[in-house]
């Protein structure tokens, strides 16, 4: 009886080892690898989880978040985003819809599209070139109208419209060449700002007082420099043609061929008076016609009397007039006709007849000893000034 109990515990014992050396390895194993556990370490050091869908983080199993998908975190690895439509990319540590690169839609956030690339029209990104202020396509081309500048973009090329001119001076037909840039000229009466583009049309237009307005012109404010281009001179401002008939003479004396500067008083376009005036040669210097201003004024035995409107040749008597003077009669000297004393019949711009009081032929009027019409209004003036 003690012998079998002493097998007994023999047996147990052994029992007992043989569990320990059959399943104390499976009870190591079970207590890592599992949600929640400690990683397990393989034979050369590696952690690893057994349980699936967990990874090991930190030292134990977790099961990961979900990742790849839209507004999930992205995936480890190379590829962070699950296929999807839309297109899914790696945003800011989020799967997002894929924008920002070529042939993608725009971004609405921050850049829009990746560096080198623009936002079409159509919000996709694209590398554009050849368009105006793009990079230049290969072999430096650009589109129609366009040139490849010194610094790889499409630019306007020259002569056109807000373009620069060409050779500093040229423009396409209908555009104007100011400040080095092509423009669309200006017409007359149109608002200006003296200096700014776009300029008034030339060559004679110019802005003066804001308005474009004709100069250089005979009648015409002188263009900019005291300049005149249809051969008309600038006097004090304004282009005036000079030397010719009823004009001002030109450098005060001088006149077109078969006229002469006449001893008169002239109006400028500027408003001011001058002497000398352009009349016909044949009436000027004679007796009774106008002085000249440039000597000799008169013709020979002649004499310039000027008054406040010009000057006239006479011919004075060579005997005093008056001295044949009775109570019936009143000589004068009859100078702007013919030189020699003549009594008076009491005409027009003759003396008044010596009656009581004096008078004149019928529908005269005597004022100051002359005879004149009263329609005149007042005293005639040279040709007709009658004096002793």
């Amino acid at each position: 009886m003690k012998s079998i109990k002493i097998l007994l515990k023999t047996l147990f014992a052994i029992v007992i080892v043989f569990s320990v050396i059959v399943f104390l390895p499976y009870y190591a194993y079970a207590a890592c690898g599992l949600e929640g556990q400690n990683c397990c370490v393989g034979p050369q050091g590696n952690r690893f989880c057994t349980q699936p869908g967990t990874e090991c983080r930190d030292g134990r199993c977790v099961k990961p978040a979900p990742c790849g998908g839209q507004n999930e975190v992205c995936c480890p690895g190379p590829v962070p985003c699950k296929p999807n439509v839309p297109l899914l990319g790696c945003v800011n540590g989020r799967c997002q819809p894929a924008c920002g690169l070529p042939g993608l839609p725009c971004c609405t956030t921050g850049s829009k599209c990746m560096p080198g690339f623009e936002c079409n029209e159509s919000n996709q990104c694209w590398k554009p070139c050849g368009l105006l202020g793009f990079t230049c396509c290969d072999n430096r081309t650009c589109g129609p109208n366009l040139v490849c500048g010194a610094d790889n973009k499409c630019q306007l090329r020259c002569g056109l419209a807000g373009a620069a001119c060409c050779d500093n001076q040229r423009c396409d037909a209908g555009l104007e060449c100011f400040q080095g840039r092509c423009f669309v000229p200006l017409n007359e009466g149109a608002p200006c700002i003296a200096g700014s583009p776009p300029p008034c049309k030339s060559p004679n237009l110019e802005c003066v007082v804001r308005k474009c307005t004709v100069v250089g012109l005979e009648g015409k404010p002188c263009k900019q420099g005291g300049l005149c281009t249809d051969g008309s001179v600038c006097y004090r401002g304004y282009c005036e043609r000079q030397g010719g008939l009823n004009k001002p003479c030109a450098q005060g004396n001088t006149c077109q061929s078969g006229l002469a500067c006449a001893y008169l008083y002239v109006r400028h376009e500027a408003g001011d008076r001058t002497l000398g005036k352009c009349e016909y040669a044949n009436r000027v210097g004679g007796i009774g016609q106008l002085c000249r201003v440039a000597s000799p004024q008169c013709d020979q035995g002649l004499v310039c009397q000027s008054g406040p409107l010009g000057g006239y040749c006479y011919k004075p008597c060579t005997e005093n007039c008056s001295a044949r003077n009775t109570k019936t009669e009143i000589w004068y000297c009859d100078k702007w006709k013919t030189g020699m004393c003549k009594k008076s019949s009491g005409g027009e711009g003759e003396p008044c007849l010596p009656t009581e009081p004096p008078s004149c032929q019928s529908g005269l009027r005597c004022d100051g000893n002359i005879c004149y019409k009263p329609t005149q209004g007042s005293v005639p003036t040279p040709p007709h000034i009658i004096s002793n």
